[in-house]
């Protein structure tokens, strides 16, 4: 059967415009093509399954040792990718220039369905705006206040592995003790919740489900640059229905995680909304005694101007967005400082006598003798720096432009 005139100018045109992208990707010129790379793994999927899959270390070690600082990698079809480590080309685009390396469609849209509209799934003036909100959330005078706080909590620990070990020296899983710390860290002192006891070594069911969420979606990374394209189909109501109806376990679990960020945050917010409703009496008997960074972003919000104000919406998702990225990169950052100062006993005995020391006469460290520690303060910010707990970040350049990128490492 013959295709009709129509017809055959759309498939004509679609094999047009794949062959056109495809010569554009592989063989067409680009600037790139002077940074050195390894050759694609896959006409379609590029270099992506090399880089992202359990066993990855080898071809990221590879790209580090013979491609240097900054080099290209491919993605899919062809896709180039700017692979960069240097530290001050990264200030460039992180930090200098953020705003024209903007994170990419599926960066937004990822953080948007898994944790809702908050400062990760935003960009430009409503990005800056959130953040305006938030900054005097974060700052040391505030971070002053819940000092007393995260001293309670690591007490609780610290009484937790006493008691696991009290029959006797065993092997204990620190990374498990403190993910659930940095839990309770973030649920005290960011929501006012209590998410743990640390009372027993039993694992916490929420932080679980929590922290199965990057090994549930990774086997699905190379699919993610289509979820752009399907967030945008339809009511939310009938993506859920098409999702559930998908018969694969590892998307069923997805579900369920969404749906415990989404359930653990609105029951919090809920809670915090009648307790000040019903005074500050009743915000200051609940757990962070109104001082958590939720409630105090709450509160202000009640005193501020209309422009200043968010939505539940807004609210939810950066409840669910401190939620994760705050307590597994805190515990994964605090486990690699314990096990490189179990390496090397003479820099662990250096950071007991200063604590020691500068704990003479007194009780519990201010944050401000805390920041003055000059061994403590080099493993607590430095040590992550050489382990960074938050490997990746995926940008796009929103702007074609001519500016050189200076670069601290020199090219052989």
């Amino acid at each position: 059967m013959s295709l009709s005139l129509p017809s055959q100018l759309v498939v004509a045109g679609t094999i047009s415009w794949v062959l056109l992208s495809l010569y554009r990707k592989f063989f067409a010129p680009s600037s790139l093509d002077n940074l050195p790379g390894p050759p694609p793994n896959s006409l379609i999927l590029g270099n992506l399954l090399q880089m992202y899959n359990r066993y990855a270390w080898d071809f990221h070690r590879r790209l580090i040792h013979e491609y240097g600082p900054v080099s290209v990698v491919r993605g899919w079809f062809g896709d180039r990718i700017i692979y960069v480590f240097d530290p001050k080309a990264l200030h460039n685009i992180v930090v200098k220039d953020q705003y024209i390396y903007e994170e990419t469609p599926l960066f937004l849209s990822f953080h948007r369905l898994f944790f809702g509209h908050g400062l990760l799934s935003s960009l430009g003036d409503e990005h800056r705006q959130q953040r305006k909100i938030l900054n005097p959330i974060f700052s040391i005078n505030h971070m002053r206040h819940m000092t007393p706080l995260f001293y309670k909590i690591t007490h609780r620990l610290q009484s937790g592995i006493s008691r696991q070990i009290a029959s006797g020296e065993k092997e204990i899983d620190m990374l498990g003790w403190l993910t659930r710390t940095a839990l309770e860290l973030v649920g005290q002192g960011g929501l006012g919740w209590s998410f743990d006891k640390l009372d027993s070594p039993e694992p916490n069911p929420l932080a679980e489900t929590l922290k199965a969420l990057v090994p549930t979606v990774g086997p699905f990374f190379p699919l993610m640059r289509y979820v752009p394209f399907f967030a945008q189909l339809g009511p939310a109501w009938l993506r859920r229905k098409i999702v559930e109806s998908i018969p694969i376990s590892r998307v069923k679990k997805m579900l369920v995680i969404c749906d415990t960020f989404d359930s653990t945050a609105k029951e919090i917010l809920e809670s915090k909304k009648a307790a000040l409703a019903s005074g500050d009496e009743t915000v200051t008997s609940q757990i962070g005694e109104g001082k958590d960074i939720i409630s105090v972003l709450m509160k202000s919000q009640m005193a501020g101007t209309a422009e200043d104000k968010m939505s539940d919406e807004e609210l939810l998702g950066h409840m669910n967005t401190l939620l994760f990225a705050a307590f597994e990169s805190t515990s994964g950052a605090l486990a690699r400082i314990l096990h490189k100062l179990s390496e090397h006993q003479d820099v662990q005995e250096r950071l007991r006598q200063e604590l020691i020391t500068a704990r003479s006469g007194q009780g519990h460290l201010s944050l401000t003798t805390n920041l003055s520690l000059s061994h403590i303060l080099r493993q607590s910010a430095e040590r992550p720096c050489a382990y960074i707990p938050l490997l990746q970040s995926l940008t796009d350049s929103m702007e074609t432009f001519t500016d050189v990128i200076s670069i601290a490492c020199v090219f052989y």
